[in-house]
């Protein structure tokens, strides 16, 4: 768990092995974004898939993604949807039903 972009690079700096998946909040103050976050891992770690979690309704407001292997979740968020997303994404199956998650568009 990272509270900062510079504290998540630190901590996949330090690990034994590049991170499996990411989860990130869209929104994580100071005007940064988690597709910056995803950005910077990618940078330091190559491509990880990712679950970005929001509030925002308009995605619009989200933008493009980094990756093919990221997705956008709604607030509230089931634990049984976030589930069930993490292991089709670290299985690289298709991802859930449309209308369930959303591609970040690119």
């Amino acid at each position: 768990v990272a509270a900062t972009i510079a504290e998540a690079l630190e901590a996949v700096n330090n690990a034994p092995q590049r991170p499996d998946i990411l989860l990130v909040d869209y929104r994580l103050g100071d005007g940064v974004s988690g597709l910056e976050a995803i950005a910077a891992i990618g940078a330091l770690a190559g491509e990880v898939p990712a679950i970005i979690i929001t509030g925002a309704t308009d995605l619009r407001q989200i933008g493009g993604s980094q990756g093919a292997h990221h997705r956008l979740l709604h607030k509230p968020l089931k634990a049984a949807l976030l589930r069930e997303e993490i292991e089709m994404l670290l299985s690289g199956k298709a991802i859930a039903e449309e209308g369930d998650a959303t591609s970040v568009p690119r």
